[in-house]
């Protein structure tokens, strides 16, 4: 689990707090020589960024947290007061209370001031965060949390009013943050020093809370230490084949997990060309694809899909193409080969399809859509890996002898990224691997696996499919054999019909 940061304006410390949230602070740095009233904090996944508004500066301090002071920037030329501090990978993000606006500074830190955004009187910006599309905000006077489209629009995408959790009178949110999942923020005020974690963007629903009276009266900032999981990175993995001759591709030319040969001679792809999972063959001579050619898969294309021409939609080959799709001209419409089952002969010659030429078993529900995309990749994860694996009502029977895994997809909560009526939903889960082994084999083979697993998951993207980072626990002794658990949590966003 990731760890938490904050800032005591009394106290003028930086502090990181275990998790969301126990009561163990990890460490604490005294800035008292540098300035006093800190109001915010960020993690960058090096240095550790924070403001002050007495001194009105940005501060970059070493790792989290050393003594040494990297940087500073003053910005009383802008605003006399910042408060609450947000880094995006390449920005930082700062709000000013005296002005009620949010700034947008070049770097860590230049004197350039990219952007603002006037947030009108009585606002009170004291939080700001970055969740790798939009940001974050809070009012500490209008007792609300608050996502504004990008850096910045005046489009206001979301909001919660907090004031239901006592956030009344001289209290207020003063501090937030973004994990990938829900919402960390921080409350000061008479009487109210404490973190929250709200679920997502936002929900009504109040995960937990923990009140840090005890270390500090007045949180200001909060940060989520899992930066690649607040920025919404995803892992990139290796393309073992090559693409080559590709030309005039206006939008996108996607290769994703495995690309185990070649897709050539690609040109005027005006949308897009995207190979999912594993292409052991090739894809050739495609021209002039104005929609989308895509190889996505359940499965793999063993055999290959040539000479497609004047393709103004969809080329979409899922599952197992065990032959070949060739010849294929000016389809206006689709040329669909999909479903759990395989393609055994061929599709040839295809000549201006106006409508859609489909082989397909039915169409499947979001639920077990997602499950099959899972299951195909990790299928591949496994077989790759020699994992004999062993999914749920799997009728094969289990090996007595040898290491082997039980493989589960589950899934949580379904919640709606909007207020009011919300256009889609982010449904959240995990893959969990149960490695078994015989009692004698010793722990590192399972262990082992469980390295290939978790790598294999680490912040995988399968299209709209978000995986973030692995836990693996050893269970020990169950009966006659030893157990190590390998959990894969993962989210995925799905519009509403």
């Amino acid at each position: 689990m990731s760890d938490t940061f904050w800032v005591g304006y009394d106290t003028v410390k930086l502090y990181k707090q275990s998790g969301q949230f126990s009561s163990t602070i990890k460490t604490s740095l005294d800035i008292s020589g540098i300035t006093i009233q800190p109001g915010g904090v960020s993690w960058d996944g090096s240095n550790t960024s924070w403001c002050s508004f007495t001194s009105a500066k940005l501060y970059l301090q070493s790792g989290q947290f050393s003594s040494t002071l990297k940087t500073s920037l003053d910005v009383s030329g802008v605003d006399v007061s910042p408060r609450g501090v947000g880094w995006d990978g390449i920005n930082t993000a700062w709000g000013g209370f005296t002005g009620n606006k949010l700034y947008l500074q070049s770097g860590q830190f230049s004197s350039t001031l990219k952007t603002s955004l006037a947030l009108g009187a009585g606002f009170g910006p004291e939080g700001i965060s970055f969740d790798g599309t939009n940001t974050p905000v809070t009012g500490f006077t209008t007792k609300k949390l608050y996502v504004f489209s990008g850096q910045f629009s005046s489009t206001l995408k979301s909001s919660l009013d907090v004031s239901v959790y006592g956030t009344t009178g001289g209290k207020g949110p003063s501090g937030i943050s973004w994990d990938g999942t829900n919402t960390p923020w921080c409350e000061r005020g008479s009487g109210a020093a404490k973190l929250y974690l709200q679920s997502g963007a936002f929900s009504s629903t109040l995960k937990t809370s923990f009140s840090v009276d005890g270390f500090e009266t007045t949180p200001f900032g909060i940060s989520d230490s899992d930066v690649d999981a607040r920025l919404g990175i995803v892992a990139i993995v290796s393309m073992v084949g090559s693409i080559s001759g590709v030309s005039g591709a206006s939008s996108n030319l996607l290769v994703s997990t495995q690309l185990a040969s070649s897709a050539n001679g690609v040109s005027n792809a005006d949308g897009s060309l995207p190979v999912a999972w594993q292409l052991v063959s090739s894809a050739n001579g495609v021209s002039s694809a104005s929609g989308s050619l895509k190889v996505i898969g359940i499965s793999v294309l063993v055999g290959s899909i040539s000479g497609v021409s004047g393709a103004s939609s969809n080329l979409l080959v899922s599952t197992q193409l065990a032959s070949s799709a060739n010849g294929v001209s000016n389809a206006d419409g689709s040329i669909v080969i999909a479903g759990p089952v395989p393609l055994t002969g061929t599709v040839s010659s295809v000549s201006t399809t106006s409508g859609a030429l489909s082989v397909v078993s039915k169409t499947l529900g979001f639920y077990e859509n997602i499950s099959n995309q899972i299951t195909s990749y990790t299928q591949i994860v496994t077989c790759t890996n020699n994992i004999v694996a062993r999914y749920e009502n799997d009728p094969r029977s289990t090996p007595t002898d040898n290491l082997w895994c039980d493989v589960l997809i589950d899934f949580g909560d379904a919640n709606p990224l909007e207020l009011g009526i919300a256009t889609s939903f982010r449904v959240v889960g995990n893959v969990s691997f149960r490695i078994i082994n015989a009692i004698g084999l010793g722990v590192g083979a399972s262990l082992g696996k469980a390295d290939v697993i978790a790598t294999a998951f680490r912040r995988k993207n399968l299209g709209r499919i978000i995986f973030r980072v692995p836990r693996v626990t050893k269970v020990g002794r169950t009966g006659d054999n030893h157990r190590v658990n390998v959990t894969c949590p993962f989210f995925v966003d799905n519009p509403l019909a």
